[in-house]
């Protein structure tokens, strides 16, 4: 294993040279000549200082040049998900109400005392095929890649499903949330397979995927992006 010196060893260590460069002229020091080794003491701690500024620069570039340019490329994909992210609806409906759902970090507690949020949440989801494949397509290709950040990445699992289950005879049966994402009318509802979420648990997916987004940014950009969308729109619809 490779020992790394930490900031008081690379201190002391670049003193104890330095006093060493200057202190070892001293050594041939002759009768009336004090000025010429003075001379000569001084030269030598320059050019060892100049050695070491070249070390550490080289040192920091190799270290912040690649990392630079590494976290560049991470920002870069996590961008490239918010585009597909961001201003994105998805329409959540049952029998009584149908929700607009957002991208945002949505407030579970004030979620909790809406009657819409507690009739849905314990319900299962049903999607469209062709809708959903369609929003999970590009986001599934960044999930893969090897610049989005592992954090932001596991928290795409929950769209990754490994296939669907036969068609669902009744959406509209009271036990089902359909899903919307965008696909023709006349489709059929299908559930997911592995992965069946109630609202509950894709509400609170979705969120953790927002906040780790947002505490990567924070931590790894300047650039500040506003990922919130408006509260999301309810309808009571008449049975």
């Amino acid at each position: 294993m490779k020992y790394k010196l930490n900031k008081k060893e690379l201190v002391f260590i670049s003193v104890a040279i330095c006093l060493i460069a200057f202190l070892f002229p001293w050594l041939f020091i002759e009768k009336g000549n004090i000025l010429s080794v003075l001379s000569t003491a001084f030269t030598a701690l320059g050019a060892v200082a100049t050695v070491f500024t070249l070390f550490i620069a080289l040192s920091l570039y190799q270290k912040f040049g690649l990392e630079s340019r590494f976290k560049e490329k991470q920002t870069n994909k996590v961008f490239e998900l918010i585009n597909h992210l961001k201003g994105r609806v998805l329409y959540l409906k049952t029998t009584k109400f149908e929700y607009f759902l957002r991208f945002k970090v949505d407030d579970i507690k004030r979620l909790e005392i809406e009657p819409f949020y507690n009739y849905m949440k314990g319900k299962t989801i049903i999607i469209k095929r062709s809708g959903f494949e369609k929003f999970t397509k590009n986001i599934l290709a960044l999930q893969s890649s090897y610049w989005l950040p592992p954090e932001i990445e596991s928290k795409l699992k929950f769209l990754d499903i490994a296939g669907y289950l036969s068609n669902v005879e009744n959406a509209n049966d009271e036990q089902y949330a359909r899903l919307d994402f965008g696909s023709p009318k006349d489709e059929e509802y299908v559930a997911t397979f592995p992965n069946q979420f109630s609202v509950e648990e894709f509400i609170k997916n979705k969120n953790e995927l927002i906040m780790e987004i947002e505490k990567w940014l924070s931590k790894h950009s300047e650039i500040k992006v506003n990922l919130k969308m408006d509260i999301g729109e309810i309808e009571l619809k008449e049975n």
